[in-house]
């Protein structure tokens, strides 16, 4: 890519009505575009470590549509340049050489842009796939706490009849007590009498 940058050097185009070195404006704006990539690759090397990171996700979100946006300024600079340039050929004042290395240059240029685009794309299923697994995590916290709450519910029903058994059982063994006294005093009385 180095040498098709060189060969870019020579050649002079007509750019927003200014007549300037397609080098130096494509220089201005690989300004804007390093330190966006330059943090784009800091993110993508964080993400190997934490790829369901929401925060690390949304950073690759802003930085590709900021990359995107100036590959595509670059993409149109170089595409209006190349007619220009297509005359300056057919007139003989560029050579094939510096023709073709713009062809290269636009050519590599839409390979970055399309690249781009599909991480934008993937990151977006990635967050996609979080957000529902998210959500299915959440429902699943919610249907342990409904299971836990009806278990509790069972637990104090199971508790209540317990209570109501004992408190039969008391009755019971209260009115057994008593019916036994009341036939050992008959027993013992019909005994007496005889």
């Amino acid at each position: 890519m180095a040498n098709s940058k060189n060969q870019i050097k020579g050649l002079t185009v007509k750019i927003g009505g200014d007549t300037s070195d397609l080098s130096k404006a494509l220089e201005e704006i690989s300004k804007k575009t390093k330190p966006i990539t330059t943090e784009l690759s800091s993110v993508n090397r964080l993400l190997k470590f934490n790829p369901d990171s929401a925060e690390l996700l949304a950073q690759k979100q802003t930085l590709l549509s900021k990359a995107i946006s100036e590959t595509e300024d670059k993409l149109k600079l170089l595409k209006d340049a190349e007619a220009q340039v297509q005359e300056q050929f057919e007139r003989g004042e560029v050579s094939e050489e510096q023709f073709r290395a713009l062809r290269r240059e636009i050519v590599a240029t839409e390979g970055k842009l399309e690249g781009y685009k599909k991480e934008v794309q993937n990151t977006a299923e990635v967050q996609d796939k979080l957000g529902k697994a998210s959500d299915e995590a959440a429902d699943d916290i919610d249907d342990a706490g409904d299971a836990a709450n009806d278990t509790a519910k069972d637990v104090k029903e199971l508790k209540d009849a317990a209570k109501e058994a004992d408190e039969s059982t008391s009755k019971l063994g209260e009115n057994l007590k008593s019916g036994l006294k009341t036939g050992f005093k008959a027993a013992a009385a019909g005994a007496t009498a005889l």
